[in-house]
């Protein structure tokens, strides 16, 4: 008896090679899928949106069929954070009013009254080149 193989009775069992690549295909599924969900938090799905990509690609390029499909899958969902991630981006900067983004305009909250949220959204609301009624609610 070596040892790729154990003996039990008239049994032999002889364990499947491992498939090192299927868990960084199942990875980059799971990284894939948290991108997606994390693209509303402004852009911080990039970074599992990235690592997943990566995986997803040494799956298809290395591993066996099974682990190619899966790495597949990963891959799309990869690319699908990124494309949300990239747009939920473009759409945050693009509501900054970047004229009143100075140190002046920044520095003013030190003198703003904490206690008082209207003043604090009145603050808040000089970045934005959008009205969003919620805020001042």
């Amino acid at each position: 008896m070596d040892n790729n193989h154990l003996e039990m009775g008239n049994y032999q069992f002889v364990p499947k090679p491992f498939e090192r690549h299927r868990s960084l295909a199942v990875t980059s599924i799971i990284l894939g899928s948290v991108s997606s969900v994390c693209c509303m938090s402004t852009g911080i799905g990039v970074v599992p949106a990235l690592i997943g990509t990566a995986f997803g690609i040494i799956a298809i390029v290395s591993g066996s069929r099974k682990a190619r499909h899966l790495g597949i899958v990963g891959l799309v969902l990869s690319a699908i954070g990124l494309v949300l991630n990239a747009i939920v981006l473009i759409w945050a900067v693009s509501v900054i009013n970047w004229d009143n983004m100075t140190w002046d305009n920044l520095l003013a909250a030190t003198s703003v009254d904490r206690n008082n949220p209207e003043e604090v959204m009145q603050w808040f609301k000089q970045f934005l080149k959008i009205d969003i009624p919620s805020l001042t609610q």
